[in-house]
């Protein structure tokens, strides 16, 4: 998590940044382990984006069509059926219709 803090060195001066760290304990201990009195610590208010990019996997996929493709993968795992397994049959089969009496 990131969290935003303020503080003031030994010096006097104040200091103004932000930190990551798992909890906001964890922060306050490393920023008093560089020798700074804190002022606050507050969570970064994150808005879905990390680096500059957005993070929208699922933006423009419908609920619907998650749903659908989940069911499909589950029914796949169950059947312990791997992908290339399953498209060199379809495969297969489409170039064998022309064919009599070719297997696969």
């Amino acid at each position: 998590m990131l969290f935003n803090y303020e503080a003031i060195d030994k010096s006097g001066a104040k200091q103004t940044g932000s930190i990551d760290a798992v909890s906001r304990e964890v922060a306050i201990t490393s920023l008093q382990r560089r020798d700074l009195s804190i002022t606050s610590v507050e969570a970064a208010v994150e808005d879905g984006k990390k680096f500059g990019l957005s993070m929208t996997l699922f933006e423009s996929v419908s609920t619907k069509d998650v749903v659908l493709l989940s069911r499909e993968i589950a029914t796949l795992f169950e059947a312990q059926v791997g992908l290339g397994r399953r498209r060199l049959r379809r495969a297969c089969s489409a170039t064998t219709q022309h064919a009599a009496g070719a297997k696969c």
